[in-house]
């Protein structure tokens, strides 16, 4: 059972420092970019995308769901589903694994306010 707010987690990047879904779209353009770079050499090698989910953190777009308050991006899912296509079409694999972490860390806010 939660018993107090969890304290607000350190972040980077650009989370929480725009004015709307703009702002978010232009962070995934500007990731999509980078990561449609290697995407293909970094599937064919199978290597663990650590570099990549770094990226997505400087960008600010890990924590776009979490509420503003929170130290978060505030945005809503529309917004979510548009960061995820702009991944997703420079880089399936990495669109993938974004959109199942804005999934688990949304499920969990659920999860803990049915336990409150």
């Amino acid at each position: 059972m939660v018993t107090a707010p969890a304290p607000a987690l350190p972040v980077t990047g650009t989370a929480g420092a725009g004015s709307g879904t703009a702002h978010w779209l232009r962070a995934a353009r500007e990731t999509a970019d980078d990561l449609a770079t290697d995407a293909a050499t970094r599937e064919q090698a199978a290597a663990p995308p650590f570099d990549e989910v770094s990226r997505l953190r400087e960008a600010g777009l890990l924590p776009l769901l979490v509420p503003a308050q929170a130290g978060g991006g505030g945005a809503d899912w529309r917004t979510a589903y548009a960061v995820v296509r702009e991944i997703a079409a420079a880089d399936g694999a990495i669109g993938q694994l974004l959109a199942s972490h804005y999934f688990l860390s949304w499920s969990a806010r659920l999860l803990a306010g049915a336990a409150a």
